[in-house]
């Protein structure tokens, strides 16, 4: 017998950027330029790196041409709802500004 997993995709809440600045800096720790370059010095200071991610993605979120989402779980023990990844998207240039901003 499975079990179904049910993964949901929704837009993101501004209390979320903690957990997604978590999860940022786990997945690129060892990648060449967000990791090796960009945070030489990551296992001397391990908090930096999502630091670096909640501080940036914080200033993007109000910005009305960056939408982001996140992928979330259930957990089976606790039931609550478990943040699992999340992306980011940019849409730049006067086609951004005519879709995405503020007209006031």
């Amino acid at each position: 017998m499975t079990t179904a997993t049910t993964i949901t995709l929704r837009p993101a809440k501004f209390s979320e950027h903690p957990r997604m600045a978590q999860i940022f800096s786990s997945a690129f720790r060892d990648e060449s330029l967000l990791g090796v370059i960009m945070h030489p010095h990551r296992y001397q200071y391990p908090a930096d790196m999502a630091l670096w991610s909640l501080r940036r993605n914080r200033l993007n979120h109000w910005d009305w041409t960056h939408q982001f989402l996140v992928t979330t779980m259930t957990d089976q023990v606790t039931k609550r709802e478990v943040i699992t990844g999340w992306a980011q998207w940019a849409r730049w240039g006067k086609e951004g500004k005519r879709k995405w901003g503020l007209r006031w």
